[in-house]
């Protein structure tokens, strides 16, 4: 049974270029990320590496092998660093770069000896130059989207598959003398090598979109200015909250946070500086918060925390440290001037025995706000029952 080169090299060179034309209109279109086109490199170097190779018959068999390998390896270094881009967000370290340029010696070197060692040569080389994207992809890029596992393990499938090559082709020379290579072990050590990088970059597209996917989820979720949860994330979560401290027969605590005169910040400063001074709000917010806390923005300069298991006099305390770090936060305008903001927390405590929804628990916590607003600003005040009783009366049907 034989395995024809030149088929295999016809069905690589076309599903390279297949793949270079996806590449082109889903980056164009739908993903524009900057490590693919990179990998749309890959698919037209290989593709030109390819093309080489099945020239050998129409050009000096030489000259077409070096052309074929050294677009080979400037697609599997176009690989490289989007895989480092994909994973690291930089670019491959200037070692590599150095090893770049020292596995051309060898590749050189070879051209006056016969067809297997240039064939071990040359997958040696192409080895050497993947084995830092593979470390990355699988020390790295393993627990990032589960589809750019895809891109480690055949990685390590075209790893093995030009190791299998170049010692097929020292221990048997024979089969690589005339550049047809058309035995059957010649022929699988080839589609194992190839056909391995060739799913890496289809495995590299699927991880691309999984990312992209995860950031849209994100961003359903997320506030996009301040990356705290938005309004409806934050009203989900609170219900949840709500729900548990039932069900575990724990108190939980709900804040509300309103800065204190923030349309005075637009008006003077303007709205960019409006803007940093809600993200520096919100990170000091939440180098405050627990793990477990959730932290959601309302709307506007209107925030909320949730405290799934908070009791009373945590609560407070955690309220004032928030107060606290607000008041100190150096803001800075667009001259640099600093100035410092304030913020109003209204805090509700909620009882495993009371059984509120969701708007009915802000509703509470804000009449708290209310009361710290008309008391002078920049405090804590705790909602005490009747404000519960008079925030249910109040509530439309």
């Amino acid at each position: 049974m034989l395995l024809h080169t030149p088929t295999l090299l016809l069905v690589l060179l076309l599903g390279f270029a297949l793949l270079g034309v996806q590449l082109w209109l889903t980056r164009s279109a739908t993903l524009p990320r900057r490590e693919l086109r990179p990998v749309e490199w890959l698919c037209w170097s290989s593709m030109t590496g390819f093309g080489f190779f099945l020239a050998r018959d129409w050009m000096p068999r030489d000259v077409a092998g070096l052309l074929g390998i050294l677009a080979l390896a400037a697609g599997v270094t176009c690989f490289t660093a989007a895989v480092f881009q994909h994973v690291l967000q930089r670019l491959p370290p200037k070692a590599y770069w150095v090893l770049l340029g020292l596995t051309a010696l060898p590749v050189l070197g070879s051209l006056a000896a016969d067809g297997a060692v240039r064939t071990a040569v040359s997958c040696l080389v192409l080895a050497v130059l993947l084995l830092p994207p593979t470390w990355v992809a699988l020390r790295h890029g393993w627990h990032n989207e589960v589809s750019f596992r895809i891109v480690g393990g055949t990685l390590c499938v075209t790893l093995l598959g030009l190791a299998w090559r170049a010692l097929d082709a020292w221990w048997h020379p024979a089969d690589y003398q005339d550049g047809q290579q058309d035995s059957l072990r010649a022929g699988l050590t080839f589609l194992f090598a190839f056909m391995g990088l060739l799913g890496s970059a289809f495995g590299f597209l699927l991880a691309s979109f999984e990312r992209v996917a995860q950031k849209m989820r994100r961003l359903a979720s997320v506030d996009g200015l301040t990356g705290c949860f938005n309004h409806n994330t934050t009203h989900a979560l609170l219900s949840h909250s709500l729900e548990r401290a039932r069900r575990e027969h724990l108190p939980m605590s709900l804040l509300m946070l309103d800065l204190d005169h923030f349309k005075q910040v637009n008006d003077r400063y303007g709205h960019p500086v409006g803007d940093h001074v809600l993200r520096e709000v919100a990170e000091a917010v939440r180098r405050c918060l627990r793990a477990s806390d959730v932290f959601g923005r309302l709307g506007g300069e209107e925030f909320a925390v949730i405290l799934p298991t908070g009791d009373d006099a945590g609560t407070r305390v955690l309220a004032e440290r928030i107060r606290t770090a607000i008041e100190r936060t150096d803001m800075r305008s667009d001259t640099g001037q600093v100035f410092h903001v304030t913020v109003s927390i209204g805090m509700a405590v909620i009882g495993p025995q009371l059984v509120l929804t969701p708007n009915e628990a802000l509703h509470w916590a804000d009449k708290a706000l209310y009361q710290a607003k008309s008391q002078g600003r920049n405090r804590v005040v705790v909602a005490d029952p009747w404000m519960l009783n008079t925030t249910i009366a109040e509530l439309p049907a």
